[in-house]
């Protein structure tokens, strides 16, 4: 798995696996070097899902505990991609695997955006929404999204508009297994 993004000051980030994740840099003047590698202590590994370069750079993704407890993971890096730290870690213990980071988002108001696809103990993905309003410290869950009861419901990176709402682009299937695109708008300013 490899993501990208782009800052506004033309750095290049890449995230992949190896065999936690890695994050490597590439500056405007075009010299590479890796700027995070991260796995919860247990060895197991993480999969970034989403790598955002805005103000700071932000890197997303899944791992596993030692007792293979699949973890929501947020890092970020404050100083263009120097010294990452965990801003997120939201165990999720009553399913077998997390679905995708859909996307970070930094509001103007200050506020951290992570919208993320996670099963429910019956396996049924939700598109779930949290926030933190105090830089990382603490985080809740703002929104827990699904098309229709009992069907998946998977989401992208939420893009915001001047007025302070995100729009989560969704994938969602309905009661007669259709499957649909859908698009949410949250006030998340």
């Amino acid at each position: 798995v490899v993501v990208v993004d782009v800052s506004p000051a033309n750095e290049v980030y890449l995230a992949g696996q190896h065999p936690g994740w890695h994050v490597r840099k590439r500056t405007a003047q075009g010299s590479w070097s890796g700027v995070d590698d991260f796995s919860l202590p247990s060895g197991k590994g993480a999969m970034p899902v989403r790598v955002r370069a805005l103000s700071r750079v932000y890197v997303a993704g899944i791992a596993r505990d030692a007792g293979d407890v699949p973890h929501w993971i947020v890092r970020r890096s404050d100083t263009s991609g120097s010294g990452f730290g965990t801003l997120d870690d939201l165990a999720s213990p009553i399913v077998s695997s997390l679905g995708g980071v859909g996307g970070v988002h930094e509001a103007d108001s200050g506020s951290i955006i992570v919208t993320h696809g996670v099963p429910d103990a019956s396996g049924v993905v939700h598109l779930i929404t949290r926030r933190s309003d105090d830089d990382g410290a603490s985080w809740q869950t703002i929104d827990d999204y699904q098309y229709a009861s009992g069907k998946p419901t998977t989401g992208g990176a939420p893009p915001p508009d001047p007025s302070g709402y995100l729009y989560s682009v969704l994938g969602g299937v309905d009661g007669a297994d259709k499957g649909h695109w859908l698009v949410r708008k949250l006030a998340c300013q």
